[in-house]
């Protein structure tokens, strides 16, 4: 993957886990804890202070210090024509570039119809996504600590985890870009929102893009995903 691309933004992430001891060795590309290393556990007698018995375990450590996951972010718009329900495509690009793209204005038929992408653009896309996540969440971000301890130790993990973890990432995004959507179209919910709500709807296509939303916000159960 070259990080000079045109169609698309890279976000590197660095997964950095010196204090880790993992249980087994993690052939994971990015994990990669494949340093072997000798673990030692001593049972005293609490009263006597003898050793009662002694266990060598192998651990294993991750190998980098910090090592990089790229990734390759595209966002394209789609949209479906009210009359014949056809749907067009912009072209894939990166998220700060997707709607600047000219080919995106050819997609709507009027400039009220391009002002209503501005406005939701405006309010709900911001960027990457998924760096704004794993930046908010760091390493609550891994699907990883749900196998890990408090000690700092690390349970067994497969071969792509890393995929895992990326996995995770995307569905995330999907559900926050959903619940921006429903924040932007609901309003301000309380007078403190209310100061700095300063993006509302003007024009009839902004408008009418809100009616749509809260129409399926208000009926879950006729319409669960938009």
């Amino acid at each position: 993957m070259s990080l000079g691309n045109t169609d698309a933004d890279i976000d590197i992430f660095f997964l950095s886990a010196p204090d880790i001891i993992f249980h087994d060795e993690v052939t994971d590309p990015w994990y990669n804890a494949t340093r072997r290393n000798d673990l030692t556990t001593v049972l005293r007698n609490i009263y006597t202070g003898q050793v009662v018995t002694s266990v060598n375990k192998p651990v294993y450590l991750a190998r980098e210090p910090a090592a990089p996951l790229g990734c390759k972010v595209q966002d394209q718009i789609c949209v479906a024509n009210p009359h014949s329900g056809e749907r067009r495509c912009s072209r894939p690009k990166g998220p700060f570039a997707a709607f600047l793209d000219e080919d995106i204005w050819g997609l709507y038929e009027t400039m009220e119809e391009r002002s209503g992408l501005l406005w939701v653009q405006s309010n709900v896309f911001t960027g990457s996504i998924v760096s704004l996540l794993v930046n908010n969440l760091g390493t609550s971000a891994l699907m990883s600590k749900f196998t890990s301890f408090a000690s700092g130790a690390q349970g067994p993990l497969p071969s792509n985890q890393w995929t895992v973890d990326a996995q995770h990432w995307l569905e995330a995004s999907l559900a926050y870009i959903q619940a921006s959507v429903v924040s932007t179209v609901a309003g301000p919910q309380t007078p403190q929102q209310g100061r700095i709500y300063s993006l509302k709807p003007n024009t009839t296509a902004e408008i009418k893009l809100c009616q749509n939303q809260v129409s399926f916000v208000m009926n879950p159960c006729v319409m669960a995903s938009f």
